[in-house]
C-alpha cells in the first residue's frame, strides 16, 4: 500500500513542477511518455493486408480486360488495350475503387506514422529541456 501513496506523492510533486527524488536530493526521474501507434498502424497494416490480398486473387484468378477500339463518324479511336495481371483482374472484377481506397489509406496512414514520430521527438525534446531546467533550478535552490 505504500508504494501507492509514493506514486501518488510521485504525480502531486510533478504537478508542482517540483522535482522528485528518492533519497530526497536526487533529481527527477523522466515522465514515462505513452506512445500510441495504433491511430496510424492498424489502418496501415489493414490496407497492406488487402492490397497484398487483392495481389495474390490477382495470380489466383487471371484475368485479361480487353478495350476495344471503335470507330465513329469515320474516326478510329487507338488500337485496342488489354490489361492483364492485377490491372485486368481490378477492371474484370470492378474492384479498381478498393485497391485506390487502400493505397490511399495505406500513404495517409504512413504519413500520419511519420508525422506522430517528429511530434513525439519535440514533445520529448520539451520535456527534457523543462526538465533540465527544473534540475538546475533544484540545484541552485540547494546550493
Amino acid at each position: 500500500m505504500d508504494w501507492l501513496l509514493e506514486d501518488a506523492q510521485g504525480w502531486e510533486n510533478l504537478t508542482d513542477g517540483a522535482p522528485t527524488g528518492s533519497e530526497g536530493g536526487g533529481t527527477a526521474p523522466s515522465p514515462k511518455l505513452r506512445k500510441s501507434v495504433l491511430p496510424w498502424a492498424i489502418p496501415l497494416g489493414v490496407s497492406g493486408f488487402g492490397l497484398l490480398l487483392l495481389g495474390i486473387f490477382s495470380s489466383i484468378f487471371p484475368a485479361e480486360y480487353m478495350v476495344a477500339s471503335t470507330v465513329i463518324a469515320g474516326n478510329q479511336e487507338p488500337a485496342d488495350r488489354i490489361y492483364r495481371g492485377l490491372a485486368g483482374f481490378l477492371k474484370c472484377n470492378n474492384l479498381e475503387w478498393l485497391f485506390r481506397l487502400c493505397l490511399v489509406i495505406a500513404i495517409g496512414s504512413l504519413l500520419a506514422g511519420l508525422w506522430q514520430k517528429g511530434v513525439m521527438k519535440r514533445f520529448e525534446d520539451a520535456v527534457d529541456h523543462k526538465l533540465d531546467e527544473l534540475g538546475e533550478k533544484n540545484r541552485d535552490a540547494s546550493a
